[in-house]
C-alpha cells in the first residue's frame, strides 16, 4: 500500500486489513499534500459500500478537534487544510469524469466495470495521481 508506485493493486482476503490500510493511505496522501480545491476520491462499486469507508474515517478525524469538517449527505470530507475526500459509488462511469484528482483508491475494484477504471485513470491524468486499487 505505502510504497512510490503510481499505481498499485492490493489483492488480500476479506477482513484482512485492506479498507483501514487503504483508508489510512488517502488520508495521509490529503493531509501531506492537500490544499483548497484538490479533490482525492475514495470509489465502491456502489454508494451503499462508500458510505461504510465515509463513516469509518469521518468517525476517525472526530477523534481531533479542527482536524475536517463532514457533509453526511454528500459523503466528502473536507480538512484543515482545503483538500476534499469524497465517498463515490461507481456505479455510474458517466459521472466520474470532469474533476482534476489527485489520489484515488478503488474498493472492492474486481466487482467495478471496466469503465468506471476508464473514468476514474482520466481523473487522475492530468495530475499523475497515484491510485490504489484494492480487492
Amino acid at each position: 500500500m505505502f510504497n512510490d508506485a503510481r499505481i498499485a493493486v492490493i489483492e488480500a482476503s476479506t477482513k484482512s486489513g485492506k479498507t483501514v490500510a487503504a483508508l489510512t493511505w488517502l488520508f495521509e496522501i490529503a493531509f501531506v499534500t492537500g490544499k483548497a480545491g484538490r479533490n482525492y476520491w475514495w470509489l465502491a462499486p456502489i454508494f451503499r459500500q462508500a458510505r461504510i469507508a465515509y463513516e469509518r474515517l469521518r468517525n476517525w478525524t472526530r477523534e481531533v478537534p479542527g482536524l475536517a469538517t463532514w457533509n453526511d449527505s454528500g459523503l466528502t470530507i473536507t480538512l484543515a487544510n482545503g483538500a476534499r475526500i469524497s465517498f463515490i459509488g461507481a456505479e455510474r462511469p458517466d459521472h466520474l469524469y470532469g474533476d482534476d484528482v489527485h489520489a484515488a483508491v478503488l474498493d472492492e475494484a474486481t466487482r467495478m466495470r471496466e469503465e468506471s477504471w476508464t473514468a476514474v485513470r482520466t481523473t487522475l491524468t492530468a495530475t499523475r495521481g497515484p491510485v490504489r486499487i484494492i480487492g
